[in-house]
Protein backbone atom coordinates (compact mmCIF):
# COMPACT_ATOMS: atom_id res chain seq x y z
CA UNK A 1 0.00 0.00 0.00
CA UNK A 2 1.48 3.38 -0.60
CA UNK A 3 0.20 6.07 1.99
CA UNK A 4 0.76 9.88 1.11
CA UNK A 5 0.86 11.72 4.31
CA UNK A 6 0.18 15.65 3.89
CA UNK A 7 2.22 17.89 5.20
CA UNK A 8 1.42 20.65 3.11
CA UNK A 9 -0.03 22.74 6.62
CA UNK A 10 3.50 22.50 8.41
CA UNK A 11 5.47 25.44 8.92
CA UNK A 12 9.06 25.54 8.62
CA UNK A 13 8.76 28.84 10.85
CA UNK A 14 7.31 27.56 13.78
CA UNK A 15 7.70 24.29 16.62
CA UNK A 16 4.17 23.73 17.51
CA UNK A 17 1.72 21.07 18.70
CA UNK A 18 0.74 19.95 15.73
CA UNK A 19 4.00 19.61 14.05
CA UNK A 20 5.36 17.65 17.03
CA UNK A 21 2.51 15.09 16.52
CA UNK A 22 3.05 15.06 13.19
CA UNK A 23 6.86 14.17 13.25
CA UNK A 24 6.73 11.57 16.51
CA UNK A 25 3.75 9.94 13.78
CA UNK A 26 5.88 9.83 10.69
CA UNK A 27 9.05 8.27 12.64
CA UNK A 28 7.14 5.63 14.75
CA UNK A 29 4.85 4.89 11.57
CA UNK A 30 8.30 4.09 9.58
CA UNK A 31 9.29 2.19 12.52
CA UNK A 32 6.69 -0.30 12.87
CA UNK A 33 6.39 -0.17 9.06
CA UNK A 34 4.53 -3.56 7.64
CA UNK A 35 5.61 -2.90 4.40
CA UNK A 36 4.27 -0.20 2.62
CA UNK A 37 5.36 2.95 0.86
CA UNK A 38 5.03 6.29 2.27
CA UNK A 39 4.83 9.17 0.32
CA UNK A 40 5.19 12.61 2.06
CA UNK A 41 4.06 15.93 0.27
CA UNK A 42 5.75 19.31 1.41
CA UNK A 43 5.22 22.62 0.88
CA UNK A 44 8.02 24.25 -1.03
CA UNK A 45 10.68 26.09 1.06
CA UNK A 46 10.56 23.13 3.94
CA UNK A 47 12.24 20.37 2.67
CA UNK A 48 15.31 20.56 5.64
CA UNK A 49 12.52 19.38 8.04
CA UNK A 50 12.18 16.53 6.31
CA UNK A 51 15.38 16.00 5.20
CA UNK A 52 15.91 12.38 7.30
CA UNK A 53 13.23 10.77 5.72
CA UNK A 54 14.33 11.45 2.42
CA UNK A 55 17.38 8.83 2.47
CA UNK A 56 15.03 5.89 3.28
CA UNK A 57 13.97 3.17 1.26
CA UNK A 58 10.26 3.10 1.62
CA UNK A 59 9.68 6.95 1.77
CA UNK A 60 9.66 9.44 -1.02
CA UNK A 61 9.26 13.43 0.28
CA UNK A 62 7.89 15.07 -2.55
CA UNK A 63 7.94 19.22 -2.37
CA UNK A 64 4.55 20.34 -3.93
CA UNK A 65 4.61 23.67 -6.07
CA UNK A 66 4.87 26.76 -3.93
CA UNK A 67 1.54 28.73 -3.24
CA UNK A 68 1.06 32.24 -5.82
CA UNK A 69 0.36 35.35 -4.09
CA UNK A 70 -2.89 34.72 -6.21
CA UNK A 71 -4.33 31.88 -4.68
CA UNK A 72 -3.32 32.71 -1.21
CA UNK A 73 -5.13 36.40 -2.35
CA UNK A 74 -8.30 34.41 -3.02
CA UNK A 75 -8.31 32.03 -0.29
CA UNK A 76 -8.17 34.79 2.03
CA UNK A 77 -11.04 36.81 0.05
CA UNK A 78 -12.99 32.75 0.36
CA UNK A 79 -12.62 32.96 3.71
CA UNK A 80 -14.27 36.51 4.51
CA UNK A 81 -17.50 35.58 2.65
CA UNK A 82 -17.84 32.78 5.20
CA UNK A 83 -19.43 30.45 2.51
CA UNK A 84 -18.06 27.14 2.80
CA UNK A 85 -18.60 26.19 -0.62
CA UNK A 86 -16.95 29.42 -1.63
CA UNK A 87 -14.27 28.22 -0.28
CA UNK A 88 -13.71 25.01 -1.27
CA UNK A 89 -14.74 25.88 -4.95
CA UNK A 90 -11.36 28.36 -4.73
CA UNK A 91 -8.94 25.97 -3.48
CA UNK A 92 -10.04 23.48 -6.00
CA UNK A 93 -9.48 26.25 -8.65
CA UNK A 94 -6.05 27.64 -7.50
CA UNK A 95 -4.47 24.59 -6.06
CA UNK A 96 -5.12 22.99 -9.04
CA UNK A 97 -1.35 22.50 -9.78
CA UNK A 98 -0.81 20.80 -6.13
CA UNK A 99 -3.61 18.50 -5.98
CA UNK A 100 -2.24 17.12 -9.93
CA UNK A 101 1.18 16.94 -8.31
CA UNK A 102 -0.51 14.94 -5.03
CA UNK A 103 -3.05 12.64 -7.31
CA UNK A 104 -0.04 11.58 -10.01
CA UNK A 105 1.57 10.25 -6.76
CA UNK A 106 -0.91 7.42 -7.03
CA UNK A 107 -1.27 7.17 -3.01
CA UNK A 108 -4.03 4.30 -1.57
CA UNK A 109 -4.28 6.51 1.89
CA UNK A 110 -4.43 10.31 2.03
CA UNK A 111 -3.56 11.39 5.19
CA UNK A 112 -3.86 14.25 6.78
CA UNK A 113 -2.37 14.73 10.23
CA UNK A 114 -2.31 18.78 11.39
CA UNK A 115 -6.47 18.85 11.97
CA UNK A 116 -8.14 20.27 9.04
CA UNK A 117 -8.01 19.14 5.56
CA UNK A 118 -6.24 21.17 2.83
CA UNK A 119 -6.25 21.18 -0.28
CA UNK A 120 -9.33 19.73 -1.19
CA UNK A 121 -9.29 17.77 -4.82
CA UNK A 122 -7.58 14.17 -4.02
CA UNK A 123 -8.68 11.20 -5.53
CA UNK A 124 -7.66 8.84 -2.89
CA UNK A 125 -9.77 8.52 0.09
CA UNK A 126 -9.10 10.97 2.83
CA UNK A 127 -7.94 10.76 6.50
CA UNK A 128 -8.02 13.38 9.04
CA UNK A 129 -6.59 13.44 12.61
CA UNK A 130 -8.98 16.12 14.30
CA UNK A 131 -7.07 17.63 17.31
CA UNK A 132 -9.19 20.15 19.36
CA UNK A 133 -12.48 22.31 18.71
CA UNK A 134 -11.48 24.95 20.65
CA UNK A 135 -13.26 27.49 18.48
CA UNK A 136 -16.49 25.62 19.28
CA UNK A 137 -16.57 26.40 22.62
CA UNK A 138 -14.02 29.32 23.14
CA UNK A 139 -14.07 31.62 20.09
CA UNK A 140 -12.56 34.61 22.35
CA UNK A 141 -9.50 32.68 21.75
CA UNK A 142 -9.33 33.74 18.40
CA UNK A 143 -8.94 36.94 16.35
CA UNK A 144 -12.00 37.25 13.72
CA UNK A 145 -10.24 36.15 10.77
CA UNK A 146 -8.56 33.21 12.62
CA UNK A 147 -11.51 31.99 13.58
CA UNK A 148 -13.80 32.20 10.39
CA UNK A 149 -10.07 30.61 9.29
CA UNK A 150 -10.64 27.33 11.54
CA UNK A 151 -14.81 27.42 10.77
CA UNK A 152 -14.69 26.78 7.50
CA UNK A 153 -11.90 24.34 7.02
CA UNK A 154 -13.22 22.52 10.07
CA UNK A 155 -16.89 22.21 8.51
CA UNK A 156 -15.25 21.40 5.14
CA UNK A 157 -13.28 18.79 6.48
CA UNK A 158 -15.60 16.99 8.28
CA UNK A 159 -18.00 16.88 5.01
CA UNK A 160 -15.16 15.92 2.64
CA UNK A 161 -12.77 13.55 4.79
CA UNK A 162 -13.66 9.80 4.18
CA UNK A 163 -12.80 9.17 8.40
CA UNK A 164 -11.79 11.78 11.11
CA UNK A 165 -9.95 10.39 13.69
CA UNK A 166 -9.99 11.71 17.38
CA UNK A 167 -8.05 10.92 20.38
CA UNK A 168 -10.51 10.15 22.65
CA UNK A 169 -14.24 9.16 22.85
CA UNK A 170 -15.55 12.60 24.52
CA UNK A 171 -14.36 14.54 21.14
CA UNK A 172 -16.12 11.74 18.74
CA UNK A 173 -19.12 11.99 21.21
CA UNK A 174 -19.04 15.41 20.97
CA UNK A 175 -19.07 15.68 17.33
CA UNK A 176 -21.72 13.71 16.97
CA UNK A 177 -23.63 15.27 19.20
CA UNK A 178 -22.99 18.77 18.06
CA UNK A 179 -22.52 18.06 14.14
CA UNK A 180 -24.40 15.14 13.87
CA UNK A 181 -21.19 13.16 12.38
CA UNK A 182 -22.17 9.73 11.23
CA UNK A 183 -20.20 7.36 14.13
CA UNK A 184 -18.77 5.32 11.63
CA UNK A 185 -16.91 7.77 10.33
CA UNK A 186 -14.98 9.01 13.46
CA UNK A 187 -12.31 6.34 14.95
CA UNK A 188 -10.64 6.33 17.66
CA UNK A 189 -7.11 6.61 17.95
CA UNK A 190 -5.22 7.69 20.89
CA UNK A 191 -2.08 10.19 20.28
CA UNK A 192 1.16 8.75 21.30
CA UNK A 193 3.63 9.73 23.76
CA UNK A 194 7.38 9.38 23.82
CA UNK A 195 7.36 8.13 27.25
CA UNK A 196 11.51 7.68 27.01
CA UNK A 197 11.60 11.68 27.27
CA UNK A 198 9.47 11.71 30.12
CA UNK A 199 11.15 9.29 31.94
CA UNK A 200 14.41 11.56 31.59
CA UNK A 201 15.25 14.48 32.46
CA UNK A 202 17.66 16.94 34.71
CA UNK A 203 17.91 16.20 38.65
CA UNK A 204 14.84 17.79 40.30
CA UNK A 205 17.43 19.80 42.86
CA UNK A 206 18.52 21.14 39.79
CA UNK A 207 15.63 22.63 38.13
CA UNK A 208 14.38 23.70 41.54
CA UNK A 209 17.58 25.41 42.32
CA UNK A 210 17.32 27.11 38.70
CA UNK A 211 13.99 28.56 39.43
CA UNK A 212 13.93 28.97 43.16
CA UNK A 213 11.48 27.35 44.38
CA UNK A 214 10.47 25.21 47.45
CA UNK A 215 10.88 21.44 47.72
CA UNK A 216 7.46 20.89 47.14
CA UNK A 217 4.56 22.46 45.41
CA UNK A 218 1.50 22.33 43.15
CA UNK A 219 2.29 22.31 39.69
CA UNK A 220 0.27 23.77 36.67
CA UNK A 221 1.56 24.08 33.02
CA UNK A 222 -1.06 25.73 30.99
CA UNK A 223 -1.46 28.68 29.12
CA UNK A 224 -2.97 31.61 31.07
CA UNK A 225 -6.62 31.49 29.51
CA UNK A 226 -9.61 31.85 31.56
CA UNK A 227 -10.82 28.45 31.30
CA UNK A 228 -7.82 27.20 32.38
CA UNK A 229 -9.11 28.34 35.72
CA UNK A 230 -6.01 29.56 37.45
CA UNK A 231 -8.40 31.19 39.81
CA UNK A 232 -10.15 27.82 41.55
CA UNK A 233 -6.81 27.10 42.32
CA UNK A 234 -5.80 30.10 43.82
CA UNK A 235 -8.85 30.63 45.90
CA UNK A 236 -8.21 27.11 47.34
CA UNK A 237 -4.84 27.68 48.17
CA UNK A 238 -5.57 30.82 50.01
CA UNK A 239 -8.67 29.20 51.54
CA UNK A 240 -6.22 26.46 52.88
CA UNK A 241 -3.80 29.23 54.07
CA UNK A 242 -6.37 31.37 55.95
CA UNK A 243 -8.80 28.87 57.62
CA UNK A 244 -6.69 25.57 57.92
CA UNK A 245 -3.27 26.78 58.37
CA UNK A 246 -2.21 24.61 55.55
CA UNK A 247 0.85 25.69 52.90
CA UNK A 248 0.44 24.53 49.76
CA UNK A 249 3.12 26.53 47.22
CA UNK A 250 1.75 26.55 43.66
CA UNK A 251 4.14 27.24 40.50
CA UNK A 252 2.59 27.86 37.24
CA UNK A 253 3.94 28.23 33.46
CA UNK A 254 2.66 30.10 30.53
CA UNK A 255 2.98 33.91 28.77
CA UNK A 256 1.68 36.60 30.42
CA UNK A 257 -0.72 39.15 28.42
CA UNK A 258 -3.23 41.97 29.11
CA UNK A 259 -5.70 39.45 29.34
CA UNK A 260 -4.33 37.77 32.15
CA UNK A 261 -3.84 39.98 34.76
CA UNK A 262 -7.14 39.60 36.63
CA UNK A 263 -4.79 36.09 37.35
CA UNK A 264 -1.81 38.50 39.29
CA UNK A 265 -4.03 40.76 40.67
CA UNK A 266 -5.57 38.46 42.59
CA UNK A 267 -2.61 37.11 43.99
CA UNK A 268 -1.75 40.53 44.64
CA UNK A 269 -4.68 41.28 46.17
CA UNK A 270 -4.30 38.52 48.76
CA UNK A 271 -0.39 38.54 49.43
CA UNK A 272 -0.16 35.08 47.95
CA UNK A 273 4.07 34.44 49.29
CA UNK A 274 3.87 31.08 47.76
CA UNK A 275 3.05 31.47 44.68
CA UNK A 276 5.83 30.94 41.60
CA UNK A 277 5.16 32.28 38.09
CA UNK A 278 7.91 31.12 35.88
CA UNK A 279 6.64 32.24 32.57
CA UNK A 280 7.54 30.26 29.34
CA UNK A 281 10.36 27.76 29.94
CA UNK A 282 11.54 25.16 27.95
CA UNK A 283 10.58 21.45 27.31
CA UNK A 284 13.03 20.25 29.09
CA UNK A 285 12.35 22.46 32.46
CA UNK A 286 8.90 21.41 32.16
CA UNK A 287 9.68 17.77 32.67
CA UNK A 288 11.52 18.26 35.29
CA UNK A 289 9.12 20.31 37.18
CA UNK A 290 6.65 17.70 36.50
CA UNK A 291 9.01 15.17 38.22
CA UNK A 292 9.95 17.31 40.75
CA UNK A 293 6.38 18.65 42.01
CA UNK A 294 4.25 16.99 45.22
CA UNK A 295 1.55 17.03 42.56
CA UNK A 296 0.77 18.09 38.70
CA UNK A 297 -2.82 20.03 38.69
CA UNK A 298 -4.84 20.94 35.64
CA UNK A 299 -8.31 23.02 36.83
CA UNK A 300 -9.18 23.14 33.30
CA UNK A 301 -12.95 23.32 32.70
CA UNK A 302 -12.81 22.25 29.06
CA UNK A 303 -10.20 20.40 26.94
CA UNK A 304 -10.12 18.08 24.01
CA UNK A 305 -7.70 15.64 24.80
CA UNK A 306 -5.57 14.14 27.34
CA UNK A 307 -1.91 14.11 26.49
CA UNK A 308 -0.93 16.45 29.19
CA UNK A 309 -2.27 14.20 31.96
CA UNK A 310 -0.45 11.52 29.99
CA UNK A 311 2.93 13.17 30.16
CA UNK A 312 1.87 13.82 33.44
CA UNK A 313 1.69 10.09 34.43
CA UNK A 314 4.75 8.75 32.20
CA UNK A 315 6.87 12.06 33.92
CA UNK A 316 5.74 10.16 37.38
CA UNK A 317 3.71 13.20 38.36
CA UNK A 318 1.24 12.10 40.99
CA UNK A 319 -1.80 13.71 39.15
CA UNK A 320 -5.11 16.44 40.21
CA UNK A 321 -8.01 17.65 37.48
CA UNK A 322 -10.82 19.07 37.75
CA UNK A 323 -13.72 16.76 36.83
CA UNK A 324 -14.78 17.19 33.16
CA UNK A 325 -16.11 14.00 30.57
CA UNK A 326 -12.38 13.76 29.68
CA UNK A 327 -10.52 13.46 32.61
CA UNK A 328 -13.57 11.01 33.08
CA UNK A 329 -12.44 8.94 30.17
CA UNK A 330 -8.89 8.83 31.45
CA UNK A 331 -9.72 8.21 35.56
CA UNK A 332 -10.74 4.62 33.63
CA UNK A 333 -7.34 4.13 32.67
CA UNK A 334 -5.47 5.74 35.27
CA UNK A 335 -4.95 7.43 38.81
CA UNK A 336 -6.38 10.84 39.15
CA UNK A 337 -7.25 12.49 42.26
CA UNK A 338 -10.47 14.33 40.85
CA UNK A 339 -12.65 17.27 42.19
CA UNK A 340 -15.55 19.57 40.97
CA UNK A 341 -14.78 21.94 38.26
CA UNK A 342 -14.99 25.46 39.27
CA UNK A 343 -15.04 24.47 42.84
CA UNK A 344 -12.31 25.66 45.10
CA UNK A 345 -13.81 24.22 48.08
CA UNK A 346 -14.39 20.59 46.77
CA UNK A 347 -10.02 21.17 45.63
CA UNK A 348 -9.77 22.23 48.96
CA UNK A 349 -11.01 19.34 51.29
CA UNK A 350 -9.32 17.34 48.32
CA UNK A 351 -5.71 18.72 49.59
CA UNK A 352 -6.39 18.82 52.91
CA UNK A 353 -6.96 14.88 52.24
CA UNK A 354 -4.10 14.49 49.72
CA UNK A 355 -1.10 16.28 50.50
CA UNK A 356 0.77 14.85 52.87
CA UNK A 357 -0.15 11.43 51.81
CA UNK A 358 2.98 9.88 50.58
CA UNK A 359 2.07 6.38 49.96
CA UNK A 360 -0.61 7.11 47.86
CA UNK A 361 1.30 9.53 46.08
CA UNK A 362 3.91 7.05 45.59
CA UNK A 363 0.81 3.86 44.63
CA UNK A 364 -0.61 6.34 42.22
CA UNK A 365 3.11 6.96 39.92
CA UNK A 366 4.10 3.52 40.21
CA UNK A 367 0.49 2.32 38.92
CA UNK A 368 0.25 4.79 36.60
CA UNK A 369 3.73 4.36 34.81
CA UNK A 370 3.01 0.98 34.36
CA UNK A 371 -0.75 1.55 32.25
CA UNK A 372 0.86 4.92 30.33
CA UNK A 373 2.91 2.54 28.74
CA UNK A 374 0.33 1.12 26.33
CA UNK A 375 -0.05 4.96 25.21
CA UNK A 376 2.95 5.00 24.14
CA UNK A 377 3.83 5.48 20.20
CA UNK A 378 5.11 1.90 19.88
CA UNK A 379 1.55 0.69 20.98
CA UNK A 380 -0.52 3.21 19.06
CA UNK A 381 1.48 3.52 15.71
CA UNK A 382 0.08 0.21 14.55
CA UNK A 383 -3.23 0.93 15.24
CA UNK A 384 -2.80 3.77 12.55
CA UNK A 385 -1.40 1.75 10.19
CA UNK A 386 -4.44 -0.64 10.57
CA UNK A 387 -6.92 1.79 10.02
CA UNK A 388 -4.93 2.86 6.54
CA UNK A 389 -5.05 -0.41 5.65
CA UNK A 390 -8.87 -0.88 6.47
CA UNK A 391 -9.71 2.16 4.96
CA UNK A 392 -7.55 0.87 1.42
CA UNK A 393 -8.93 -2.09 1.05
CA UNK A 394 -12.82 -0.54 1.78
CA UNK A 395 -12.20 1.58 -0.71
CA UNK A 396 -10.88 -1.37 -3.01
CA UNK A 397 -13.32 -3.58 -2.61
CA UNK A 398 -15.99 -0.65 -3.41
CA UNK A 399 -14.35 0.02 -6.98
Amino acid sequence: MKIGINCFNINPKYKTALNTFTFELLDWLLETNRGHNFVIFIKKGSSALFEKYSSLPDCTVVELPAESRTALFFRGLAISTRLKAVYAFTGNHFYKKICNVINSASVDIFYTPTNFLFPYSIKAPKVVTLHEIQHLHHPELFQKYDRLNRTIHFENTLKMADVITVANESLKNELVALKKIAPAKIAVLPFGINTSMFAQSQSNEDVIKKYNLPQDFLFYPAQLWRHKDHLTILRSILLLHDMYKVNVPFVFTGSKTRATQYIFDFIDQNKMTDVFYIGVISQEDLIALMRAARYYITASQYESGYLQILEAASAKAPIIAADTPIVQEIAKELNINIFDKGDHESLTALLLNIWSDSTTREIQTHNNAQKVVRFSWKETAPKYLELFEKVSSKQSKHN
